[in-house]
């Protein structure tokens, strides 16, 4: 018997969710809450994945149902999937349908979706929305139809819950918190020697480091600017792909070509966070992001803008600085920072403190509370932990 026909028995017995996403391959942020959701509840849930991608290892437990969809445009690969996940999904005849959502995912009834990110939040925060292009305000729509077709809403941080509930109203909202494994993004000399050694960096000078593949929304432009108007010579860290020919020519123009390393998508990225000095974010727009917290636990001080998820970690500057997003108010954090290993090293140790709150199996019990609310209400009596 696999573990995915296990429990089908009269009476109590293990609930069946239809897990849905784009990519389930073992990636960062969405990619690697649901892997985790996985392969840590995949003994009390049987789980059918509906996805273009899965991780290997999660065959053997899960049923897959794989939807087709182009890699790129992101256009035609929403488009597509909203087909072809929704028929798959439907083919699962699952108990519930649990969505992560990265803007229109399916256009199917849904009973738990996870707001990973909102296009309309972010449009309205680049300025698009209102009075947009037909696209934005096109897609924003459809996304707007998909959530409000969910029984239920996941916000990933306070900041979130708040902005849906604005938006509607009339939602049932949970929060369920991504998690961090403190065990393994934690503080580490050792590491942190060796990969400054391996780069030609000494132990005094200080590293800024940006995690992420959305250069443009997540700032590194900004910080681009800022360091080279800190003072002190900080160095910059870029891990994750982008335009990088861009980025490289606007560090030349600057003239801190020297001061910018493109170490390209690393699959060990905790390594760089154990050598780094701080990590940096001013981002346009948020749900919760996974790499600062990540960042945090590795006893990093965050400097980030206010978007949803950054203020309930670092709070008043105990973990971390806020900024504005501007390369003077992020160049002057780095300066601080740069020149206050004390600082530093009060600011990164709260900021592990905080984050090693967030682990993954309370990330998990409150979905699996979810699940169990939304079951009750079908008259379904799941066999989950309390």
């Amino acid at each position: 018997m696999t573990s995915a026909s296990k429990g089908r028995t009269s009476g109590r017995r293990r609930p069946h969710v239809a897990l849905v996403i784009h990519e389930a391959s073992g990636g960062q942020g969405t990619d690697k809450v649901v892997v985790e959701l996985v392969r840590r509840a995949h003994e009390e849930v049987d789980f059918t994945v509906v996805s273009r991608t899965l991780a290997v290892d999660l065959r053997s437990v899960v049923r897959w149902r794989r939807a087709p969809a182009p890699q790129a445009p992101y256009r035609r690969k929403m488009l597509t999937f909203l087909a072809t996940g929704g028929w798959q999904t439907l083919r699962a005849r699952a108990d519930l349908v649990h969505v992560h959502g990265v803007g229109p995912t399916i256009a199917n009834r849904v009973d738990l979706l996870t707001v990973h990110f909102s296009r309309q939040g972010f449009y309205e925060a680049a300025g698009v929305l209102p009075g947009g292009g037909v696209s934005p305000r096109l897609h924003a729509a459809l996304e707007r139809w998909c959530l409000r077709r969910a029984s239920m809403l996941a916000a990933l941080s306070e900041g979130s819950r708040r902005e849906l509930a604005a938006r509607f109203p009339t939602m049932r909202i949970v929060v369920t918190p991504n998690g961090v494994d403190a065990e393994l993004f934690r503080p580490d000399r050792t590491e942190r020697d060796a990969v400054r050694a391996a780069l030609g960096v000494r132990d005094d000078e200080t590293i800024a480091l940006f995690v992420s593949n959305s250069w443009n929304q997540k700032g590194l432009g900004v910080i681009i600017e800022a360091i080279a108007q800190a003072e002190g010579g900080p160095l910059l860290w870029v891990i994750g792909y982008g335009d990088e020919r861009h980025y490289r020519a606007a560090c030349a123009e600057r003239g801190i070509a020297e001061r910018v390393r493109f170490l390209g998508v690393q699959s060990d990225v905790v390594r760089f966070y154990q050598a780094a000095d701080l990590f940096v974010l001013p981002s346009l727009y948020e749900h919760a992001s996974l790499a600062a917290w990540e960042a945090a636990a590795t006893g990093l001080p965050v400097v980030g803008t206010r978007v949803h998820g950054i203020p309930e970690l670092v709070g008043n500057e105990e973990a971390g600085i806020l900024v504005q997003r501007t390369s003077g108010s992020v160049a002057a954090a780095i300066e601080r920072l740069s020149s206050d290993r004390e600082l530093r090293t009060r600011l990164g140790r709260e900021a592990r403190r905080r984050a090693a709150a967030y682990t993954w199996n309370r990330s998990i019990r409150g979905v699996l509370d979810a699940y169990r609310e939304l079951l009750a209400e079908r008259g379904v009596l799941p066999d989950l932990p309390t």
